[in-house]
């Protein structure tokens, strides 16, 4: 299939939007639409972006309810009441505009019902929410894919599990998509056989993986305590050999390519690393604020392009990835409007800068609540 990671979404027609407290110390969106209105056909037919909001974890009293704000093609918003959402809520939307959501309430979805497969009544906090290639969304029960990199390729969904307590350095495990399933282990690998200038390599962090000519790519940060150089590195995994490749592409330093030269993290790269596979290069952001891409056949990592000033220096900022673009939203807190930049991927330009009317008031800058889920069509 390709290039297929996670998607995130979205929709929209103007309204203005306040937010209310309710009695039980939670918060509720004023003019907020039902999951029901929302369903409606053609509802999402303007769909550019979606975002999923939420109240902050050390927030948290007696709801776990937030919203999904739709962004139109032209930056107005509507919200959709979205009940269940907790702080670890997963958010997805396929190519025809349908977004979908995994809450400890279920799986839910805002058009396009009859394109889900096999939703629980209640899922695990943390569920997560992918589309196929004919954009039939499945959940995986119990995987935060916020921390867990997730790919999906034909009927089955890819996880990559690092650094198991007493187990290998790397694993692949895979499951049928819409069965319910605990996946299972399909690969290992130990990174000292490719990590040789490391005595005890680790990885820090990886993308999702990509389907490609029967292999899952992913880019890997080896790491180590005492090393003075991380290294960026593209690998794959055969899913039914179980075989591991994995190549060095590019030294970042002690701090590596997510961190800033003071060692600090950088939030753009942090929102960027799950990446994205297309026209055979694997994509990602590092910690410069340059947009990078792997290419999978000659194995060489190139500049693409600089992101622009407001994305690099964002405190709160969210990337997705969908058809050759990367969408990056900036929402600091700081103004009336969020951001939506559009780059092409195969130039690293920026498209298009939108103002997202409304969304920075339910997101205000004093940390209650936070953006959770953010999707591209």
């Amino acid at each position: 299939m390709g290039a297929v990671g996670v998607v995130r979404a979205a929709l929209a027609v103007a309204v203005s939007l306040g937010v209310v407290a309710c009695s039980d110390g939670g918060w509720e969106p004023s003019d907020a639409v039902t999951l029901e209105e929302a369903s409606a056909p053609g509802y999402t037919e303007d769909v550019v972006a979606a975002v999923l909001v939420a109240q902050a974890p050390d927030k948290f009293q007696d709801t776990d309810d937030g919203a999904i704000v739709l962004v139109a093609s032209d930056g107005s918003t509507r919200v959709v009441e979205a009940e269940g959402v907790g702080n670890e809520g997963d958010l997805a939307m396929n190519a025809h505009g349908h977004v979908a959501w995994a809450g400890v309430s279920g799986l839910r979805v805002v058009a396009g019902e009859r394109s889900v497969t096999g939703p629980p009544s209640e899922l695990s906090m943390g569920a997560a929410v992918v589309p196929d290639a004919q954009g039939r969304f499945h959940w995986l029960d119990g995987v935060t894919r916020w921390v867990t990199p997730t790919g999906v390729s034909g009927r089955r969904a890819y996880l990559l599990e690092l650094g198991a307590a007493d187990g290998p350095d790397g694993s692949l495990l895979a499951t049928k998509l819409g069965s319910g399933t605990e996946p299972s282990r399909v690969a290992t690998w130990d990174l000292r056989r490719h990590h040789r200038s490391s005595p005890a390599p680790e990885s820090c962090g990886t993308s999702d993986p990509f389907d490609q000519g029967g292999r899952l790519w992913f880019l890997d940060q080896w790491c180590d305590g005492g090393a003075t150089d991380q290294v960026l590195a593209l690998a794959s995994v055969d899913p039914v050999r179980g075989t591991y490749r994995a190549a060095p592409l590019r030294g970042y330093g002690m701090h590596g390519h997510r961190s800033t030269s003071d060692g600090g993290p950088s939030p753009l790269a942090d929102a960027a690393e799950r990446g994205h596979l297309h026209d055979g290069r694997l994509y990602t952001v590092d910690h410069r604020g340059v947009l990078v891409a792997a290419d999978l056949r000659r194995g060489r990592l190139t500049d693409v392009g600089r992101l622009s000033e407001r994305a690099r220096r964002a405190r709160d900022v969210r990337v997705a990835w969908a058809a050759g673009r990367m969408s990056v939203l900036v929402v600091d807190g700081r103004g009336d409007d969020a951001v939506l930049e559009t780059y092409d991927l195969a130039h690293g330009t920026l498209e298009r800068t939108l103002a997202v009317r409304k969304l920075a008031g339910l997101v205000p800058g004093d940390g209650s609540r936070v953006v959770t889920g953010f999707a591209v069509r």
